[in-house]
């Protein structure tokens, strides 16, 4: 099925698909220990102006994964951030979004938007690529094909504490 997918890269004018993937991949999580998406309305529009923003500068990358027929069935997200201050300076490519409509999941489209987010990273210049993945994430074993491992532990514990 990948041969009919088509990877390119977003438009100008496609900020409001952008938002809305990223909507569907954020209510995906929640299934899988992610945090609950917002509801108000006023916070996805910022969202979308944000992306606006983001596809007019270099430092940022949205991959459209597409059928032959046009209709956009995934999505991909990236952007260089820069460590310094007290860190050695790095250039960091960190993927920010991953998605795949779930009909159209596991035929190789996850695998072809890592794979043209990382060639956008090495031609970049970045030194290493990060991302964040939900404990529970099943696509957790198609990052790590990508050669991704754990490197930090992110702990939380409510407020309230019985």
């Amino acid at each position: 099925m990948t041969d009919a997918i088509v990877v390119r890269d977003a438009r100008f004018d496609e900020n409001r698909h952008i938002t809305e993937m990223t909507r569907m991949m954020v209510r995906d999580m929640v299934r899988y220990g992610g945090r609950t998406p917002t509801t108000d309305e006023p916070a996805w529009d910022k969202h979308a102006v944000r992306v606006a923003e983001e596809l007019k500068d270099g430092d940022f990358k949205y991959l459209i994964a597409e059928t032959v027929a046009g209709k956009r069935v995934g999505l991909a997200g990236a952007r260089l951030t820069i460590l310094e201050g007290v860190f050695a300076t790095k250039r960091i490519i960190h993927i920010s979004v991953v998605y795949v409509l779930p009909s159209f999941r596991r035929a190789g489209i996850g695998s072809k938007l890592i794979s043209q987010t990382l060639d956008w990273g090495h031609a970049l210049g970045g030194d290493c690529f990060d991302l964040n993945v939900v404990v529970g994430n099943p696509a957790r074993s198609l990052y790590q094909k990508f050669g991704f491992s754990e490197a930090a532990i992110n702990m939380t514990r409510p407020i309230v504490f019985c």
